[in-house]
C-alpha cells in the first residue's frame, strides 16, 4: 500500500465517511456517495459513442476521435461538482480509481472497449504531480484498467510544466496545450493500433485534442478514443 492510499484509508477510519455531495454519513454498501445522490448523478447518455458532444468539441482533421464517452455532466455551481473537486484536490486517489471503475462498468455495456489496445492517461508535469501527490487521470486510468483488464501506461505521453488552463479562452487553451504534451519515445508504440486517452474533465477539449494530435502524428495509422469522468456544460 502506498503512502497516499494509507493516508486515505486512515482518514476513512478516523472520521465517519460522508457523502461528497450532500454530506450525509454513509452506511454499509455506500462509497463516496450516498444512494440518494448516486441516483441523482447527472449522467450523460452513452447511446452514441461515435457521434456526440465530445466529438463536436474535438472536431479536427488531424486528430480524428474514434469513440468518446463521459460519465457525468459537470457544472461548477452544481453540488455534484464536488465529486470532481474532491477526487482532484481532496487527496482522494482511491476515489479517482472508483470513478474510473464506474465509468468503465457503464461504458462496457456497449462495445466501447472493443479493439482498444492501451489506456493512456493525460499526463501531469512532474513538479505538479509531486505537489498534489498523484495525477488524477492516472488514477482514473488505473480504475478503468482494473474493470476491463486492459493495459495502461504513464510512459507514452509526457507533459512539460505549463500555465494553468483556467480563465483562458478556447484558442488560448489549445495553444497552451499544444506546447505542453509530447511523446518521448514514439517508436516504442508503433505496434499499438488503438489508444484510449483518459482525463478527469473535458472542458473545451483543448487538452484531449492536443494529446490526440501528438499521438496521431507520432504513431502512423493509430486510432484514438477518449474517455473522461465528466464533461463540462459550456452553455
Amino acid at each position: 500500500m502506498t503512502f497516499r492510499n494509507l493516508r486515505e484509508t486512515l482518514l476513512d477510519v478516523l472520521f465517519p465517511a460522508q457523502c461528497v455531495v450532500c454530506g450525509r454519513t454513509l452506511v454499509s454498501g455506500e462509497r463516496y456517495m450516498c444512494l440518494h445522490c448516486d441516483a441523482a448523478l447527472p449522467r450523460l447518455s452513452m447511446r452514441s459513442m461515435t457521434d456526440n458532444e465530445i466529438h463536436r468539441r474535438l472536431m479536427a482533421k488531424d486528430a480524428e476521435i474514434d469513440r468518446a464517452v463521459s460519465l457525468m455532466a459537470y457544472r461548477r455551481e452544481s453540488p455534484f461538482a464536488r465529486v470532481i473537486q474532491t477526487a482532484k484536490y481532496g487527496h482522494r486517489p482511491g476515489m479517482c480509481r472508483h470513478l474510473g471503475r464506474r465509468l468503465a462498468t457503464t461504458a462496457a455495456k456497449s462495445v466501447f472497449f472493443d479493439g482498444i489496445d492501451l489506456i493512456v492517461p493525460v499526463p501531469m508535469p512532474v513538479l505538479k504531480k509531486l505537489r498534489r501527490g498523484y495525477n488524477q487521470s492516472e488514477e482514473i486510468a488505473q480504475g478503468i484498467a482494473d474493470a476491463t483488464g486492459l493495459p495502461w501506461t504513464d510512459d507514452c505521453l509526457r507533459a512539460r510544466l505549463h500555465s494553468t488552463q483556467t480563465r483562458k479562452s478556447a484558442s488560448e487553451r489549445l495553444d497552451n496545450a499544444s506546447r505542453t504534451y509530447y511523446l518521448p519515445h514514439p517508436d516504442d508504440w508503433n505496434d499499438v493500433r488503438h489508444i484510449l486517452l483518459v482525463d478527469d474533465v473535458i472542458t473545451t477539449g483543448a487538452t484531449m485534442l492536443a494529446c490526440a494530435r501528438h499521438i496521431h502524428r507520432a504513431i502512423p495509422g493509430v486510432k484514438v478514443s477518449v474517455a473522461s469522468v465528466a464533461l463540462t456544460a459550456l452553455a
